[in-house]
């Protein structure tokens, strides 16, 4: 860009002459037309222009392209402009007169500074995403056993706190209102346990084609109660988008955490902008994106005018129990949650944000055509109504956790099963080749030491018996060391209820 038709004549078949593709400007209005239109790999500016100055410029389009390579010429002497110019973002600069080669040398040499440069910065990045990946799998394993221990805990408070109750209710109410609340109590943590699963990536997601902006339009009736009237709230959805195959609760959530994290940005009030939108991204445009493939993708944009993030906590806020707020006002679980679902979803997530203007994350989604493939594992039962019909039939159980296995023993005999226990894999293979043509049903937990459910599986059927099996679990599927259940299996989550467990087994014995 020159104001001297000559000059870029002169330039212009250099540059062609050495293959590239040149366009030229002669003002700065028509210079940010053609940069919009094709951001150029080499921009060559001259610094004073009819209509306003190379310089402005400079630093407009270096804002705008971090991969244009900008060279500034000029005939100024001041010898502090090329230092300006650099600190604006300028690989180099020439003063005229100069020969056209010298011009093609200085761009070329500066081309393959930038290169280098690129390369360095997108290693960096991919060894810090690495680092990170890392952390947050380390921890999202830790989370995951203390979540499937706890569940068990939880089993065993729920369970006998139910069975105590049915004895209780009538005869006693003062007592049963305790154990009512109880309960209630159990639910509550049973809800924690489901944010540490699903931080964990071990939550049991039941994928299915949604409409993003239908479940966003219904869920934001509640977040509008949630973020207080002091917040302007505005929805702007894109029509037309494709499905995006997610577990509708999980998505809610994501979305909800970070409506919370808004509120607590805007504490004098502001405005909460969601959006939608649908994006297809080729390989380029994957490269710097941690987790992303190329595809087509629907976005869920979150924007707040908030406090905004610093920099130095922007990179930790993925973090599980990161959190900048005071004592007893956050775990530091929200946006660790966040990021769990949107990786379970086969996903990724982006920030941006600027101390003081406000913060934007955007939920990227597979569209239904590209996503991962639905999980397999069958869905918790949950029967209605009146207890459960109890049975005759023999059931192998095996449960490596003594209180889970010994209330499940006693939920069965209680209905009238007859019950052969094992307190791990190993002996309930054993259990199997003595027993195992009496065995009508298999009730066996999926993570056990010596053999796990599914090897438990595979072994009666290689000695033969076709009998059915019921897992259960704190998990929705095996531990990746050990594989995912087979299709179709039927799987009853912990904590599960006396008539849970009782109607999931009936149903599995009828189905025979």
């Amino acid at each position: 860009m020159d104001d001297s038709e000559t000059i870029r004549r002169v330039l212009s078949r250099a540059f062609t002459g050495r293959g590239y593709d040149t366009i030229t400007a002669g003002d700065a209005a028509e210079a940010r037309r053609l940069f919009a239109r094709h951001t150029p790999e080499i921009v060559v500016l001259d610094y004073h222009l009819p209509d306003g100055s190379g310089e402005d410029l400079l630093a407009e389009f270096s804002r705008a392209s971090h991969f244009s390579v900008f060279v500034m010429i000029t005939t100024d002497p001041k010898p502090d402009l090329a230092l300006r110019w650099m600190q604006m973002g300028a690989a180099a600069y020439a003063r005229k007169p100069f020969e056209p080669e010298y011009l093609l040398a200085l761009c070329e040499n500066a081309a393959r500074e930038r290169v280098m440069m690129r390369v360095e910065e997108l290693l960096e990045h991919k060894t810090q995403c690495l680092i990170q990946a890392q952390k947050m799998e380390a921890v999202g394993q830790m989370a995951g056993g203390v979540a499937h221990d706890f569940n068990n805990l939880l089993q065993v408070i729920y369970g006998y706190s139910e069975m105590a109750l049915i004895d209780l209710e009538h005869a006693h109410p003062a007592a049963a209102e305790s154990l009512h609340q109880l309960l209630k109590a159990s639910e509550r943590a049973r809800r924690l346990v489901v944010q540490l699963l699903a931080f964990s990536r071990n939550q049991g997601a039941r994928p299915e084609p949604l409409a993003l902006n239908t479940l966003l339009e219904n869920e934001i009736h509640m977040t509008r109660r949630v973020t207080g009237a002091h917040i302007e709230f505005v929805f702007n959805p894109e029509p037309g988008l494709p499905a995006v195959l997610a577990d509708a609760h999980q998505v809610e959530q994501a979305v909800l955490n970070l409506c919370l994290n808004a509120r607590d940005a805007m504490p004098d009030g502001g405005r909460l902008t969601i959006a939608t939108c649908g994006t297809e991204l080729d390989a380029a445009r994957c490269l710097n994106r941690h987790g992303a493939r190329p595809g087509r993708y629907t976005c869920i944009e979150v924007f707040d005018t908030g406090s905004g993030i610093p920099p130095e906590v922007k990179k930790h806020i993925f973090e599980p129990f990161y959190t900048t707020k005071k004592m007893g006002r956050g775990t530091g679980l929200g946006l660790s949650i966040v990021y769990g679902i949107v990786s379970q979803s086969n996903g990724f997530i982006e920030v941006d944000s600027t101390p003081g203007r406000g913060s934007t994350f955007r939920i990227f989604l597979p569209a239904a055509d590209t996503a991962g493939q639905e999980d397999q594992t069958a869905a918790p039962l949950h029967p209605a109504g009146k207890k459960p019909a109890g049975g005759t039939e023999r059931i192998l159980l095996a449960e490596d956790e003594e209180l889970v296995r010994t209330l499940s023993e006693r939920y069965l005999i209680e209905a009238g099963y007859h019950v052969v226990t094992a307190v791990d894999g190993k002996e309930a293979v054993g259990r199997l080749e003595t027993q195992g043509r009496d065995i009508d049903l298999l009730l066996l937990d999926v993570v056990m030491p010596g053999k796990n459910g599914r090897q438990v599986l595979d072994a009666a059927r290689d000695l033969g018996f076709g009998v059915p099996v019921l897992f259960i679990s704190g998990y929705s599927f095996d531990s990746l060391d050990n594989g995912r259940l087979p299709p179709g299996t039927r799987l009853l989550k912990k904590p599960f209820t006396h008539y849970d467990l009782l109607a999931a087994v009936r149903q599995a014995c009828d189905d025979r």
